[in-house]
């Protein structure tokens, strides 16, 4: 499963259990020259999500325990040593995404609901919180490259949206939707009327 590629399109981050059914783990493939690295993680060590920093060069995976459990880790690129981030019996971390030297994640940390925050990597330890709502589950997204950000919001027998200029900036105006539509998503559509559908 293709998870994301660097910024030339030429490095594929991607997870398959091609070398164990039962196991999904990460790998690089390079389109230049066709080949498909070795498991970023050791044996046996399969993940959930995994989220790559291209830039600096880090990469950051859950490992699910059970339905409620998800445990962040970051994965050395040159060991394949695993070090936990953040782990704790009935709490989900999923990571969004990396801005800097912050990896936003989506996570009940602490909390009923889950929620939008970030952790610092140089102290990764404390959670900070972006956006939270004790009624909704929320969870946040950063499409860098077309310049918008949003909160997807599922609660109370409804999911939103709410989209965002760059990185949390003002909020666009998003056409008026019927209380029972359920929206996950929105895509922005340059030179359109509505701008996002």
């Amino acid at each position: 499963r293709l998870v994301s590629t660097d910024e030339t399109g030429n490095q594929l981050l991607i997870t398959s259990n091609h070398l164990n059914k039962a196991v999904y783990r990460p790998f690089i493939y390079n389109r230049t020259t066709k080949q498909l690295s070795k498991p970023l993680t050791k044996k046996g060590f399969g993940v959930g999500r995994v989220k790559m920093d291209w830039e600096n060069k880090r990469m950051v995976i859950t490992k699910s325990r059970n339905n409620a459990t998800s445990d962040l880790y970051e994965v050395s690129l040159k060991t394949r040593e695993a070090k936990v981030l953040h782990a704790k019996l009935g709490t989900s971390y999923s990571p969004s995404y990396f801005l800097g030297n912050k990896l936003y994640i989506n996570t009940s940390h602490g909390k009923d609901r889950v929620g939008c925050a970030y952790i610092d990597m140089s102290s990764p330890k404390k959670i900070n919180w972006v956006r939270y709502d004790e009624n909704k589950d929320m969870y946040c997204y950063y499409e860098k490259s077309k310049g918008y950000s949003g909160i997807w919001s599922f609660g109370e027998g409804r999911s939103t949206t709410q989209i965002f200029e760059g990185h949390f900036g003002s909020e666009y105006t998003l056409p008026k939707n019927p209380k029972t539509e359920l929206i996950k998503r929105a895509q922005k559509v340059p030179g359109s009327v509505a701008d996002f559908i």
